[in-house]
C-alpha cells in the first residue's frame, strides 16, 4: 500500500516526534513535581494567549509561503520568504501598540493580573516564535526530513535542560516565569539553528520579488487570509476549554487540566505522525486515480479500528500513569480518559475529510469548526461549574465526537466511498462510554470488566478487515 520512499520520508519526519514523546516521558515527572498546578495553569494560558496572536500576525502567511513554494524560481524564493515575513511583522506592530497602550487593561483581562512583565514576555515569544515558525518552515519546504527531526528534540532537550538551569539558579523570580523563559530562549536558539543551515534562503535576492515570477503582497494575503482565519476559529474551538477553567474555576484547575493533556502525549504523536504522511499520500493517490474509493475506504476502517483500540488500551494503563506525576497532580489522573478521544476523533477525521480539501471547500471547515464551538460552549457552561477541570475534558471529549461526525458527513458528501457507519458508530461511542465511566469514577473491576467487553466486541467485528 506504501511506496518505500514515500514510507522513509514518513519516518525521517516523525522520527522527531517520537523521540521528542521518551523525552517528555522523562522530563514530565521532574516538572511536576518542581513547577506548582497554579504556576503551571499561568503558563499554559500564556502559550494560549501566545498561539492565537501568532495566528493573528501571520495572516496565513505561513500558508501562502508552503502554497507557492515550488511555484517560484528557485532563486526567488528567498524573496517570498521575505514578503511573508514583512507582512507578519507589520501585524506584530500593530498588536504590539495596540497591547502596551491599553497595557494595564491587557494584562488584567488576559491574565487576570497586574503583572506587567507577562506583557512584555508575551511580545518577545511573539517575535521569536515567527521567526521559529518560518525556520522551521523553510526546513519542511526543502524536506530535510532528517534536520527537522533533529531540531525537534533539540528544541525538547534545550526546553527541559533551561528549565532546570533556571530553577536550580540563584534567580529570584515567580514561578511561572521559569517555563516561559525557557520556552521563549528555546525558540530564539532552535530558531539561530535552523536559519544557519538554511542560510542560502535567508540571503535577499537581487531582482523585482513582484515579478511573474513569484508573488505580491495581495495574492499572499488573499491565499492566505481564509485559512488563518479558519486556524482562529480552531483555535476557539480547541481552547475555549481552558478560558472557561479558568473564568470559572482557577489556575490550579487550569495546572491540572493541561498536565492531562501530557498524559495523551502518545496519541497525540500517533496523529502528528500520521497527518504528516497521510496528507500527501491521500493527494498522490488522488492525482493518480480519483476513482479508486477502496483505498479511502480500506483506510478509513484500518485506522478507526487502530486507534479505538489504542485508546481503550491508554485509558486501561491510567492508573500506571500516575508514576509520572506527583502528589499536586494525581487529579489529572482522572481528567485525561476523556481527553484521550480528541486525537483519536481526529486522527480518524482526517481520512474522511479529505474530500472537502480535494474539492477546495473551505467553507465546510469553518462551519465545522463554528458549530463544534458552539456544541464545546454549551458544554463548559454546563459542566465546568460543577465538575471542574473534569467538566472541561468531558465537554472537550464530546465536541470532538461531533467533529468527527461533522468532518466525515461533509467530507463523504464532496468525496464519496464507503464507510460501514454502525461499526463506526459502535467504535466511537464505545470508546467515549468507557472514557466518560473512567472519568466519573475511580478503577474498579466492573469498569475494567466493561472495558475489556467492548474492546472484544471491536475485534471481532474488525476481524474481517484484518485478515485481509
Amino acid at each position: 500500500m506504501f511506496s518505500h520512499s514515500l514510507m522513509k520520508k514518513f519516518l525521517s519526519f516523525s522520527i522527531g516526534n517520537w523521540v521528542s514523546l521518551l523525552i517528555a516521558l522523562i522530563s514530565t515527572p521532574i516538572i511536576t513535581r518542581i513547577i506548582s498546578p497554579e504556576d503551571f495553569g499561568v503558563f499554559s494560558l500564556f502559550t494560549i494567549i501566545l498561539n492565537l496572536l501568532l495566528m493573528i500576525s501571520m495572516l496565513g502567511t505561513d500558508q501562502s509561503y508552503g502554497r507557492f513554494y515550488y511555484e517560484v524560481d528557485k532563486g526567488l524564493r528567498k524573496n517570498l520568504l521575505f514578503y511573508c515575513l514583512r507582512i507578519s511583522f507589520f501585524m506584530l506592530i500593530a498588536i504590539a501598540l495596540i497591547i502596551l497602550i491599553f497595557r494595564e487593561y491587557a494584562v488584567f483581562f488576559l491574565f487576570d493580573s497586574n503583572d506587567f512583565n507577562l506583557i512584555i514576555l508575551l511580545l518577545i515569544g511573539l517575535v521569536m516564535s515567527i521567526f521559529n515558525r518560518f525556520s522551521l518552515l523553510v526546513v519542511r519546504m526543502e524536506q530535510r526530513g532528517g534536520l527537522y527531526s533533529v531540531l525537534q528534540v533539540t528544541t525538547k532537550l534545550l526546553d527541559f535542560g533551561i528549565l532546570l538551569l533556571i530553577y536550580y539558579s540563584y534567580f529570584n523570580i515567580k514561578e511561572y516565569y521559569i517555563p516561559i523563559i525557557s520556552m521563549i530562549v528555546t525558540c530564539l536558539a532552535v530558531s539561530l539553528i535552523a536559519i544557519i543551515l538554511t542560510k542560502e534562503n535567508w540571503k535577499l535576492s537581487k531582482g523585482d520579488p513582484g515579478n511573474k515570477k513569484t508573488y505580491n503582497y495581495r495574492q499572499l494575503i488573499s491565499y492566505g487570509f481564509p485559512l488563518a482565519i479558519t486556524m482562529i476559529m480552531t483555535w476557539v474551538f480547541q481552547y475555549t476549554d481552558r478560558f472557561f477553567i479558568k473564568a470559572l474555576g482557577d489556575y490550579r484547575e487550569l495546572g491540572l487540566y493541561a498536565a492531562a493533556f501530557k498524559l495523551v502525549a502518545i496519541l497525540t504523536i500517533i496523529q502528528i505522525s500520521f497527518t504528516t504522511f497521510w496528507v500527501p499520500l491521500s493527494n498522490q493517490k488522488y492525482q493518480e486515480n480519483n476513482q479508486d474509493r477502496q483505498f479511502f475506504s480500506r483506510m478509513f476502517s484500518l485506522v478507526s479500528f487502530a486507534m479505538t483500540a489504542i485508546g481503550f488500551i491508554l485509558i486501561f494503563s491510567k492508573d500506571l500513569l500516575k508514576i509520572m506525576f506527583g502528589e499536586q497532580y494525581m487529579e489529572a489522573v482522572y481528567i485525561f480518559p476523556m481527553l484521550v478521544l480528541v486525537p483519536v476523533m481526529y486522527t480518524i477525521s482526517e481520512i474522511s475529510v479529505v474530500g472537502i480539501n480535494f474539492n477546495k471547500k473551505p467553507k465546510y471547515h469553518i462551519l465545522i469548526s463554528v458549530l463544534v464551538c458552539l456544541v464545546s460552549i454549551i458544554g463548559n457552561l454546563g459542566l465546568v461549574p460543577y465538575l471542574g477541570a473534569k467538566g472541561a475534558a468531558i465537554s472537550t471529549g464530546v465536541s470532538y465526537v461531533f467533529f468527527l461526525i461533522l468532518r466525515t458527513n461533509f467530507g463523504v458528501k464532496n468525496f464519496s466511498f464507503n464507510i460501514n457507519y454502525k461499526k463506526l458508530y459502535f467504535e466511537i461511542f464505545s470508546l467515549t462510554f468507557f472514557a466518560l465511566i473512567s472519568t466519573l469514577t475511580k478503577t474498579n473491576p466492573i469498569q475494567i470488566g466493561i472495558g475489556i467487553f467492548l474492546l472484544m466486541v471491536i475485534f471481532f467485528i474488525n476481524y474481517k478487515n484484518l485478515k485481509k
